[in-house]
């Protein structure tokens, strides 16, 4: 059997599933208690579904006298088939009571092990014991640079296994500390331009897409999936270039995380970003799809592709899932966004129905504490603080369906936001003009370029009827020049001369000195 260790603040338990024990703990003392537990154990090792025999009434000797029989007289010759046949207590099971009876478990009698810390659990006081064990994959999810620093410089008596959320399959530190100094490394050269949580997102995503889809031609899943792998090979698919992405983002402070659009055997990955940007007065999640906006041989011009690039997470899903052939189906959609969706939407159906007062309440506190998990992400404390004080006052007083309703509405406000053309040029132009010093030939600093991606970005067929009605008396709004030229980018640019061109040599200046110094 195999030992997995879940280090959390507040439960300690054990669980047996099919060939592993777990344990929820809060300190290293409470590893030998679980194990220890012998009531405990049996007890759960008899109610498995394999194990239809239970003997709750006899003392721990009777029970091993009388699996001893079972074994050995009853049922010796017994085949899997027939106890299914039978509903008799698997052989196995009998077997695995009979030697725990005899030699109760112990850590270093299980084959391998698995360690996952909780958010905000140090993984220093459990460092020792990490280094007793042989066989270990560690989960590093949410541990910090600085404890993830402390385990490359550890010496283990075998490299342990990693595991983490941009890969299915665990790696060795190795190979993973490999795969972060690729992050890292990118991490590093983003901030040296100075550029805000947005633009740096753009930055991010235009580099994501470089990477042209391929599928990888055998039958491992991870090859062309984990973060581990495709930094380092061709293929890549859409949970590929979605674990980049957010590997990157998260890397530079900003919170980003997988969406799953899901249908049987079929699916498709997008990411989503929690976004604080002072610089352009904007905080909501968005949703990214580098996948659909990523090379493509066919199209000279890939990298001016923004379909996918930054857009409201509310209202794109139901167009994902019908562009996908899924319907409108939400339940084929996983995100903790729509989950919030979903509660609410669930608690609009018990309304209607006579239900205890008791049972409606831990609904509404379901749908506060995913609010309250997504207000956490955008650090909005006040919101907080008040959702916080709704929850505390339902000990003695339960919401109205309009106070719900407030308050879900008021949580959409955040969710729905949308980047305005206005914006998304200034965007564009800015991230733009470093790209142009790092490559000028892949990212061209002009204002037909600008123009075309701006066009397709946002085209008249997309635009409300008042923004139409705009056009058609005063003519094209949100002009890119006319935006482009009140940045602080081009102040001492000449009056006179073309803003965008002189722009564009200065960026090369740039890049021809960064090569001759470097």
């Amino acid at each position: 059997m195999n030992l997995f260790i879940v280090v959390n603040s507040e439960r300690k338990d054990l669980s047996i599933l099919e060939n592993e024990i777990f344990l929820e703990i809060t300190s290293l003392e409470d590893i030998d208690e679980l194990l220890k537990d012998e009531e405990k154990i049996i007890g759960i090792l008899e109610s498995r579904e394999d194990a239809l025999v239970h003997y709750s009434d006899m003392s721990l000797e009777e029970q091993k006298d009388h699996l001893d029989y079972l074994y050995n007289e009853e049922f010796p010759d017994i085949t899997h088939e027939k106890l299914l046949e039978n509903d008799l207590m698997e052989k196995r099971v009998i077997k695995e009571i009979l030697n725990y009876l005899e030699k109760p478990f112990k850590v270093g009698d299980f084959k391998e092990h698995s360690i996952f810390f909780k958010p905000e659990i140090s993984m220093l006081p459990y460092l020792n014991f990490m280094l007793s064990l042989d066989k270990l994959t560690i989960d590093v999810s949410y541990l910090s640079n600085e404890e993830i620093d402390i385990l490359k410089t550890t010496s283990f008596n075998n490299e342990p296994m990693i595991q983490c959320q941009y890969n299915l399959k665990p790696v060795t530190l190795s190979k993973y500390i490999d795969t972060m100094d690729v992050i890292n490394k990118k991490v590093e050269d983003i901030k040296k331009y100075n550029l805000s949580p947005l633009e740096q997102i753009m930055f991010v995503y235009d580099f994501v897409k470089e990477s042209e889809y391929k599928e990888f031609s055998g039958e491992q899943d991870e090859r062309s999936r984990d973060l581990s792998n495709v930094l380092f090979e061709e293929e890549i698919v859409c949970v590929g270039y979605v674990n980049v992405f957010i590997a990157v983002l998260n890397s530079l402070g900003i919170p980003a995380s997988k969406k799953s659009y899901n249908n049987e055997d079929t699916g498709h990955t997008v990411a989503t970003a929690y976004i604080n940007d002072p610089v352009y007065n904007f905080v909501g999640i968005m949703e990214f799809d580098p996948t659909w906006d990523s090379r493509d041989p066919e199209n000279k011009n890939w990298q001016d592709e923004y379909e996918w690039f930054c857009i409201n997470e509310n209202s794109i899903t139901n167009t994902k899932l019908k562009l996908l052939g899924y319907e409108k189906n939400l339940d084929k959609c996983d995100s903790d966004a729509l989950k919030v969706v979903k509660s609410y939407r669930r608690f609009n159906q018990f309304k209607k129905f006579f239900v205890p007062e008791g049972f409606m309440k831990d609904r509404i506190r379901m749908f506060l504490d995913l609010i309250i998990k997504r207000y956490e992400l955008l650090k909005l404390d006040d919101k907080i603080e008040k959702i916080e004080e709704t929850k505390n006052n339902l000990e003695t007083y339960i919401l109205s369906a309009e106070e719900v309703e407030q308050i879900y509405k008021e949580y959409i406000k955040y969710f729905s936001k949308k980047i305005s053309k206005f914006d998304f040029i200034e965007i564009l132009y800015r991230t733009r003009r470093v790209q142009h010093s790092i490559d000028p030939l892949k990212y061209p600093l002009d204002l037909k370029n600008i123009e075309a991606i701006v066009e397709k970005k946002y085209p008249i067929s997309k635009l409300s009827q008042e923004e139409r009605l705009l056009i058609a008396i005063f003519g094209e709004y949100n002009d890119p020049i006319d935006i482009i030229s009140k940045l602080d980018v081009v102040d001492n640019i000449p009056k006179g001369e073309d803003i965008i061109e002189c722009d564009a040599k200065r960026m090369q200046l740039i890049n021809v000195l960064k090569k001759g110094l470097y």
